[in-house]
């Protein structure tokens, strides 16, 4: 609709483009008209609703997201399902670009799990030294980083 507006004469006649959607999409101080380029509005509304399960919003849908979907499982290591909906996809597709921006802050690490959170560099301890090193240690997929932590202090296990 914004096209036909900006770029038709008639309803059918097409006019010649004098300016590029580029140009249009940047804001009203640097030239532009400020009009929001629905591709990043997406990109980041997905993103948000990957943060909102991660971080588990207290909200209805993101309830049902964890009990549909991810289970036991950590929301960075569940695959996709040939019975997930195209948003669900999305939202675990936007796990690409946004894992490696994450930073934990461990705090007791009660709330993060050992094997699958990326808390390691963008990983979890199975993706950075394999699911043998993790049985070898007596850790199960719902291990907690807590787990790794005695008297405040880092401790290995045995």
């Amino acid at each position: 609709m914004i096209r036909d507006f900006l770029w038709r004469d008639s309803p059918q006649k097409r006019a010649s483009h004098h300016v590029n959607w580029i140009t249009i999409c940047q804001p009203l101080n640097e030239g532009g008209l400020g009009i929001k380029r629905i591709a990043d509005w997406n990109k980041a509304a997905t993103g948000v609703h990957l943060w909102d399960v991660a971080t588990g919003m207290e909200s209805l849908w993101v309830k049902w997201i964890h009990s549909r979907y991810l289970k036991s499982h950590s929301l960075w290591e569940v695959k996709v399902r040939s019975t997930s909906t195209t948003i669900w996809r999305k939202i675990l597709a936007a796990r690409d670009w946004i894992k490696p921006k994450v930073k934990y802050n461990i705090y007791s690490g009660s709330n993060i799990n050992i094997c699958g959170d990326p808390w390691i560099d963008g990983d979890g301890l199975a993706g950075h030294f394999g699911e043998r090193l993790a049985l070898l240690f007596g850790l199960n997929k719902d291990s907690k980083v807590s787990w790794l932590i005695v008297n405040g202090k880092w401790h290995k296990p045995r």
